[in-house]
């Protein structure tokens, strides 16, 4: 019995590696959102745009436009409001299918397929939101 157990091996999927990185990057930025203004969550694109005014004198209509501006420009065109809302909604969305639904395809009874690109993809992107969403509070 001992030599059975000792002899079988931890199999890991790094795409689990993946999932707990994009996970995490979502949640440290709900974390660090709700020690500065105290509200609950703050991962929805609204609930930031409400975050942000308790900070500075910005329609919160307007927020996500400011954003856009300091975000790191894919090919083209550069970010709108619009593009950089549903970025952000997509990457929230897989993170709540990784904590809530374990990132199961609810057809099949499987993981979804995710490799280091897609969470790299999903950390750079809370990165960049960050550092655009500083820039406007900085900038106001």
């Amino acid at each position: 019995m001992a030599d059975e157990s000792a002899s079988r091996r931890l199999e890991l999927d790094p795409a689990d590696l993946y999932r707990a990185a994009w996970s995490q990057a979502v949640s440290a930025f709900d974390q660090h959102m709700r020690t500065e203004i105290g509200r609950t969550s703050f991962h929805q694109p609204d609930a930031i745009s409400e975050g942000v005014r308790y900070l500075v004198d910005v329609p919160p209509a307007t927020v996500w436009d400011l954003a856009a501006q300091h975000l790191p420009t894919p090919a083209d065109p550069p970010w709108t409001r619009d593009m950089a809302r549903a970025r952000h909604r997509e990457v929230l969305d897989r993170r709540n299918r990784i904590a809530h639904e374990a990132d199961l395809d609810p057809t099949t009874g499987r993981r979804d397929p995710m490799t280091w690109q897609e969470a790299g993809d999903a950390v750079a992107w809370i990165d960049d939101l960050g550092h655009a969403l500083h820039t406007v509070i900085t900038r106001h």
